[in-house]
């Protein structure tokens, strides 16, 4: 089996580098990196408070925006399941807003 190291590129960028972009063995360093941006993306609520909040309700809203944007795209599957878990997550930050 051939593996695969390609990601698939935002639409702006695609007439500049086509619908993939091979990474090759740089693949898995941007794996890598990817894992541990998740992994602190989740201890921006370290601290409950506002301020942390706020940025990660900014940062689901993006999200949330930019996955309705590409929903007619080639990976609508992929951006609907991100859709899946940014939703509540918008909603049950904003309840965390509301109450804090």
């Amino acid at each position: 089996a051939q593996q695969r190291h390609q990601l698939v590129v935002p639409k702006p960028f695609r007439a500049l580098l086509g619908t993939y972009l091979d990474l090759g063995i740089l693949y898995y360093a941007y794996m890598g990196m990817l894992a541990v941006f998740c992994t602190n993306a989740i201890n921006i609520l370290a601290g409950i408070n506002g301020l942390e909040a706020g940025q990660s309700l900014v940062i689901a809203a993006s999200i949330i925006a930019f996955n309705i944007a590409e929903l007619t795209g080639d990976c609508k599957d992929d951006h609907v399941f991100s859709l899946y878990f940014m939703i509540p997550f918008f909603f049950t930050t904003l309840g965390l807003l509301y109450h804090n």
